[in-house]
């Protein structure tokens, strides 16, 4: 993840990350998990498309966001650097 990001940020956008691995992610997990408002929910996803811009899209048919067409290559580069930490 972005190391500009504080831990709360952080926190959320791995578990968009994981979510989108899984199929998807709607207002309503983020809602759930986080226990925030429909407003504050938005606003998570607002900044992980700032953060992330093509790693997740929108779909319309199935209510939620799905993973972008960056989003095997983030995963790439993430294990990439996790790899290199170690």
């Amino acid at each position: 993840m972005a190391n500009h990001m504080d831990y709360t940020n952080r926190q959320r956008a791995a578990f968009i990350m994981e979510c989108l691995t899984e199929g998807g992610v709607s207002l309503q997990h983020l809602m759930d998990h986080f226990g925030v408002s429909v407003p504050t929910a938005s606003a998570i996803f607002k900044r992980f498309l700032d953060e992330y811009p093509d790693c997740m899209a929108y779909d319309p048919s199935a209510k939620r966001y799905v993973a972008g067409a960056a989003f095997g290559q983030f995963q790439e580069s993430q294990g990439a650097r996790a790899a290199a930490s170690e």
